[in-house]
């Protein structure tokens, strides 16, 4: 429900998270030029407080929007290591998750 945060799945090992970090500032660093925070040209979709987040914009291009997983007898089947993270590609803040259940 939030374009800079996403649901994704894999593995929960520490050093593999840390390779995240650097792999997602090494593609969208902070520090490049964003259109997108250049509040003098940028003349739609801006709130009170708006932060220059042009860098998450472009991390969240390499996450889905939606996470399938199936459940079997009331368990996600989940492979061995796998776990499910929540990304926040920009300040922390508050999110919302929403959930859909299909079948019987």
């Amino acid at each position: 429900m939030h374009t800079t945060a996403s649901l994704f799945l894999n593995e929960n090992e520490p050093l593999l998270l840390e390779d995240f970090k650097k792999h997602l500032s090494q593609i969208s660093p902070k520090s490049a030029d964003y259109n997108h925070n250049d509040f003098t040209r940028r003349t739609v979709n801006i709130c009170d407080g708006e932060c220059q987040n042009g860098h998450s914009h472009c991390e969240a291009l390499h996450f889905p929007s939606n996470l399938v997983l199936n459940i079997v007898d009331g368990k996600m089947q989940l492979g061995q290591w796998q776990r499910i993270f929540l990304t926040e590609l920009d300040k922390s803040k508050l999110r919302k998750v929403q959930v859909q259940v299909l079948g019987e």
